[in-house]
């Protein structure tokens, strides 16, 4: 099952769960937990069923009523799934995910966010005012990527936000991402690395920047 687990989320930018048993409960989960512990990368998780098939509005009914209300998950794990009726929606999930936001790597002890624009002046200033919640130490900086891409060299010009990221806050950075999609911009198409969604954390690139 293990095995069965890695190859499920190793080449994955996104995973989408439909109504099923034990087996759709204990992937899913592990998807969950794998991205909101940090060792998968931040994907986008649905979960689709049919239109007046409440399976995932129970499933999200008891999420919030006894994991959250009970403290065994924070506000801002919520953000790391979507519930949807609409195969479209799923579509306009996934593909919104990845509309600015590329793909992160662990450099030294900071964390760079690939984005496929630039950050303005002034989202800068709004992510150092309305994130800074996600910052161990200093401030949220914009940068190009660090030189030495392990996988893939091209992304060496594409421009970054880096910051300290305080440990455990995955959630909400999930929602950082999603504001930073948000923003009004014409983005290039780039498509992120392969299998970048899912990289567990030895294949992350602690190495150091030159």
């Amino acid at each position: 099952f293990f095995t069965r687990k890695l190859a499920f989320l190793k080449d994955s930018h996104a995973v989408v769960c439909c109504p099923g048993g034990f087996g759709t409960h204990d992937e899913g989960f592990e998807t969950l937990t794998l991205i909101q512990t940090g060792k998968a990368q931040l994907m986008p998780v649905v979960c689709l069923a049919p239109e007046g098939n409440p399976f995932w509005e129970n499933w999200d009914h008891y999420v919030r009523e006894t994991l959250l209300r009970q403290g065994m998950i924070s506000p801002a794990d919520l953000s790391l799934y979507k519930v949807t009726h609409s195969a479209k929606e799923a579509a306009e999930e996934i593909c919104h995910f990845y509309r600015r936001y590329h793909s992160y790597r662990f450099v030294d002890d900071k964390l760079v966010v690939r984005l496929t624009s630039p950050l303005t002046e002034e989202e800068l200033a709004h992510l150092n005012d309305q994130f800074l919640d996600l910052v161990e130490s200093g401030r949220f900086e914009a940068c190009e990527s660090p030189h030495g891409e392990r996988f893939d060299s091209s992304l060496e010009s594409m421009p970054a936000l880096t910051f300290h990221l305080k440990q455990g806050r995955y959630g909400r950075l999930r929602e950082m991402i999603d504001w930073l999609n948000d923003c009004e911009l014409d983005c290039p198409d780039v498509a992120p690395e392969h299998g970048e969604g899912g990289r567990l954390p030895v294949e992350r690139d602690n190495y150091k920047a030159s």
